[in-house]
């Protein structure tokens, strides 16, 4: 890996960039001639099987991306709150 490839993923705000860049690749890839073929891929079915089919969770890719990010969304935002709480500008009155 290259020294500025390596010097960008190393900053705070390279995961933030990375986000903006696939979203906007995804907002004018679904409004352009290929929408179709990003419902399709969005729309493409996963599932998790357990024991067989004891458990199984099928559901749609979008549906999988939506609930994992948004877990994650929550749980990056609460470990900032306790951060701030903990050691930054709300640790004291």
């Amino acid at each position: 890996m290259t020294p500025g490839l390596m010097k960008f993923f190393a900053s705070e705000s390279s995961g933030g960039i990375v986000l903006a860049i696939a979203a906007l690749f995804a907002l004018i890839l679904s409004n352009s001639a290929w929408a179709p073929l990003y419902q399709a891929f969005t729309q493409t079915p996963g599932e998790v099987r357990i024991a067989g089919d004891a458990f199984v969770l099928a559901k749609p890719l979008i549906v999988w991306v939506n609930d994992l990010w948004m877990a994650v969304f929550f749980f990056l935002v609460g470990l900032e709150i306790k951060r701030e709480f903990v050691a930054g500008e709300l640790a004291s009155r």
